[in-house]
């Protein structure tokens, strides 16, 4: 199972930091190696944790903080945090869960989980997902060419399992939550089906049937995926298709909130 959350929140403070070890250690997630780049050797202690989370450099920060555990579950995670970085760059500060969990594991657990990371990172998005179907990582083929989807910044990929949505899509008039979501914290979280494996997660059609619902346009939308690959309708004009230097080729969905990235942006 893969968790992602993203967020334009300032992680720098240690204190935020120890209480993602906090949530982590009440939901059964206990670290065992940990370092800022793979492969992860060394073993984890609080005394280290410090000097990993606080950042580097002098202008601009960031920091990488990956882990990795397996006394309840086998896991590992990543949290990555940027501060001081240009207004105009298209970034956010991420952080991913990825668990090997037992077939009769308690899925209500695990959306707690989610809930919990949700709020702890403020995050303007985020979703549960099964790897195999992860939306995320499908490129786009049109006209010829694959390229990436990108980030938030050009459109969400799809809806996943379950899908949290934050201040920036709640406050946009046309973006409209299905009557079934529930508040979470600072936003609503929309759970599509019972299990992370149900056959449905897999059918296009199914997701399409409530991203309509939400607003077809806030979404990048497929006829078929591929092995990896999405495409898209082919009168589909939905999507803008802009010309870069190299010649290669963007896409964007029509609509994308208003983010606010000031608090990790360079102060004038």
């Amino acid at each position: 199972m893969s968790l992602s959350f993203y967020t334009l929140k300032d992680l720098s403070n240690l204190a935020k930091g120890e209480k993602l070890l906090v949530i982590l250690s009440l939901h059964g997630l206990i670290i065992e190696k940990a370092g800022e780049y793979e492969p992860i050797r060394k073993e984890f202690d609080l005394d280290s944790f410090p000097h990993i989370w606080k950042g580097k450099g002098t202008k601009s920060l960031d920091c990488t903080f990956i882990f990795k555990g397996k006394k309840e579950i086998s896991f590992s995670g990543m949290v990555s945090w940027n501060l001081n970085i240009h207004p105009s760059s298209k970034y956010f500060n991420v952080i991913g869960l990825w668990l090997n969990i037992p077939k009769k594991y308690d899925l209500g657990k695990l959306i707690r989980l989610g809930d919990d990371m949700f709020i702890w990172a403020e995050a303007v998005y985020g979703y549960i997902t099964e790897e195999s179907i992860n939306l995320s990582h499908t490129q786009i083929q049109k006209d010829g060419f694959t390229v990436s989807l990108g980030n938030l910044y050009r459109g969400i990929s799809g809806l996943m399992w379950v899908n949290y949505f934050g201040t920036p899509y709640l406050q946009e008039n046309d973006f409209h939550l299905p009557a079934d979501h529930t508040p979470v914290g600072h936003g609503a979280k929309i759970v599509l089906t019972d299990a992370p494996d149900d056959e449905r997660l897999s059918d296009l059609n199914f997701r399409k049937t409530i991203t309509d619902k939400i607003g077809a346009d806030w979404f990048f939308q497929f006829e078929k995926i591929e092995n990896g690959v999405g495409f898209l309708a082919k009168n589909c004009q939905q999507f803008k298709k802009t010309e870069k230097r190299d010649k290669g080729y963007q896409y964007s969905v029509d609509k994308i909130p208003c983010f606010d990235n000031s608090e990790i942006t360079i102060k004038s």
